[in-house]
């Protein structure tokens, strides 16, 4: 049996999202992701504007079973 990890500053942070500074801004469209430690996901979210100039959202969420920094297992 391996020895527990103690968490680090994403996975043991308190916060209830934390973004990762990823933002790719091209031709009006807007993409970053976000990552939530204590609901295990990560949070994917893209902006645009239709023809109308109407802003449009989207997001898809990605389940999170280890920490994507220190690899901690985060469900039991």
């Amino acid at each position: 049996m391996g020895r527990k990890r103690t968490p680090c500053e994403y996975c043991g942070d308190e916060l209830c999202g934390i973004d990762t500074g990823f933002v790719e801004h091209r031709n009006g469209y807007c993409l970053w992701a976000e990552l939530y430690p204590f609901s295990n996901y990560i949070a994917v979210i893209a902006q645009a504007r239709d023809e109308n100039g109407e802003m449009i959202e989207d997001h898809i969420k990605l389940p999170m079973n280890y920490c994507p920094n220190c690899g901690r297992k985060l469900i039991d």
